[in-house]
């Protein structure tokens, strides 16, 4: 968040700094995590491609609060998918969530030691 520097309460007058170095850090400790879960057959493929969507027969987006906590549960798109196949979803965007946390969090930690100007790409897979 920008640097606001209050000049006036009565006049409601204040300058935001200019330095995009010169920020207010945001805690993003509770932040949720959004994933998409597409059943293609009988396995999950995390974020899928649109190739990959299509061949499915629905997807349920999850987001996830660390370090253990689901709460959103959504289905999009067309298609069922029974009830039986949620106990190895928790499961697994439990443990994703998880990864991709950490992932986050030391993505977070670079930019506050680099100054990249705010802007976090990263993989999972890296």
């Amino acid at each position: 968040i920008p640097k606001i520097n209050i000049l006036s309460i009565d006049q409601n007058e204040f300058t935001v700094s200019e330095d995009e170095f010169e920020s207010i850090p945001l805690d993003t400790s509770r932040v949720p995590l959004v994933t998409s879960y597409t059943k293609i057959g009988s396995k999950f493929v995390v974020d899928a491609t649109w190739e990959e969507e299509q061949a499915s027969v629905g997807t349920i987006s999850v987001a996830f609060v660390p370090p253990d906590q689901i709460i959103l549960m959504k289905k999009i798109r067309h298609g069922s998918i029974s009830t039986e196949s949620f106990p190895l979803l928790f499961e697994r965007a439990t443990k994703f969530g998880l990864e991709l946390s950490r992932k986050f969090d030391e993505k977070i930690r670079q930019c506050k030691t680099l100054k990249t100007g705010g802007r976090i790409t990263f993989s999972i897979n890296n």
